[in-house]
């Protein structure tokens, strides 16, 4: 459960705050960005923000494959084939 997590430190949030675009959907979050994503916990706390909560949450599913649709989905649904394109790219330099 969600609120049974550690309470992220005020330090922590304000990063998660700072690197998280949470004015966009997780799953557009995703198909952009999870390339870029090495590993992660801030799935590991709760937050005050509860919203940002929810928010981290819902990307993290989604990063670990437990989400309705997966991440080549998700890229299709909201990338231009351009920057699908890129992305592939960008991937391969990895």
């Amino acid at each position: 459960m969600i609120d049974d997590l550690p309470l992220a430190s005020e330090e922590q949030e304000e990063t998660a705050k700072d690197l998280f675009q949470i004015e966009i959907d997780p799953e557009e979050y995703a198909a952009r960005w999870a390339h870029k994503i090495g590993c992660s916990s801030f799935d590991c706390f709760c937050y005050r923000d509860k919203k940002l909560g929810a928010w981290i949450q819902k990307l993290h599913k989604i990063l670990r494959g437990q989400y309705t649709k997966t991440i080549e989905e998700l890229r299709k649904e909201y990338l231009s084939e351009e920057e699908i394109i890129r992305i592939k790219k960008d991937s391969e330099e990895f």
